[in-house]
This record gives C-alpha cells, sequence and structure tokens, in this order.
C-alpha cells in the first residue's frame, strides 16, 4: 500500500466510524429511549462516544501521516478499528440485547468489552512513544540550534563582563 493508498484508507475509515457514530447516536437518542432502561441507553451512548472519539483519532492520523512514522500509523489504525468494533460493538450488543431476544444468554459478551478498551489504550500509547516521525529537516535544523547554542556559551564563558 502506498504512503497516498494509505491516507485514503484512513481517512475513509475514519469518516465511516464517525459517520456510523453519528447515525448510532441519533437512533439511541430517539428510537432506544423508549425501548431499553436508562442505564443500558447509557452503556450504548458510551460505545457511541467511543466510537466517535477514535473515529476522530484516526481522522487526526490519516491527515498527520507525513509527520507519523509510516508502519506506527498503520498500526495504531489497526488498534484503534480493532478496539471500536470490539469495545463499542460489545457495548451496542449488551445494551440491545433484550430488544433483540437475546435477554441474559449473551451476557458474556462484557467480557470482551476490555479487550477493546486495552486495544485503545495501546494504540495511544503506541501512538505517544513511537509515532513522530522526525524529518531530515527537522534533524538539520535542530543540529544547526544546538552548535549555534554552543558557540554562543562558550563566548559567554571565555569573554569576561565589564
Amino acid at each position: 500500500m502506498t504512503n497516498h493508498t494509505l491516507q485514503k484508507s484512513m481517512f475513509q475509515s475514519g469518516c465511516i466510524f464517525a459517520g456510523s457514530a453519528v447515525v448510532l447516536g441519533a437512533f439511541g437518542a430517539h428510537a432506544l429511549k423508549d425501548l431499553i432502561e436508562p442505564t443500558q441507553l447509557e452503556t450504548f451512548e458510551t460505545g457511541v462516544k467511543y466510537q466517535f472519539m477514535h473515529a476522530i483519532g484516526i481522522l487526526i492520523i490519516a491527515l498527520s501521516l507525513r509527520k507519523l512514522k509510516e508502519i506506527t500509523a498503520k498500526r495504531v489504525w489497526y488498534l484503534f478499528m480493532f478496539g471500536i468494533v470490539i469495545f463499542s460493538l460489545s457495548l451496542y450488543f449488551l445494551s440491545l440485547r433484550a430488544v433483540l431476544g437475546f435477554s441474559e444468554q449473551f451476557k458474556a459478551v462484557g467480557a470482551f468489552t476490555p479487550l477493546g478498551g486495552l486495544s485503545f489504550i495501546v494504540g495511544w500509547a503506541y501512538l505517544a512513544y513511537d509515532g513522530f516521525k522526525l524529518t531530515d529537516l527537522d534533524s538539520s535544523s535542530s543540529r544547526k540550534h544546538h552548535s549555534k547554542h554552543r558557540h554562543h556559551s562558550s563566548e559567554k564563558i571565555g569573554s569576561p563582563e565589564l
């Protein structure tokens, strides 16, 4: 996958996840409020909130791809998508299982939710640790700044002030 293709795929998936979060949020606010208990609706809304936040994260990564290490950006993208699917989908299912006719049968789906949350955490930590790419321009200007700073420092040390 070329950098442009990767960026386009990230951008499109971020848009799809963000757009579907808006649709699901509207569905929850209008269609579900009379069908499920308030605690279940809160669970549903938590799934929507995390889906939307991480969709925006994917969009930011896509738009920042030139300043990020490509392999790191790709891995974080996968971690965020996995997190959205596992975390948010399990919360949607848990909050809707009674409406879907599953009642207590699939309560164990909640055991997967933390895996999605962990995927989000690992993605953010990995991005913070290894995401930013130091370009040749950045490193050369950094070297100039440091050598310039050392030059001025030695002048101050060697010349007495009157």
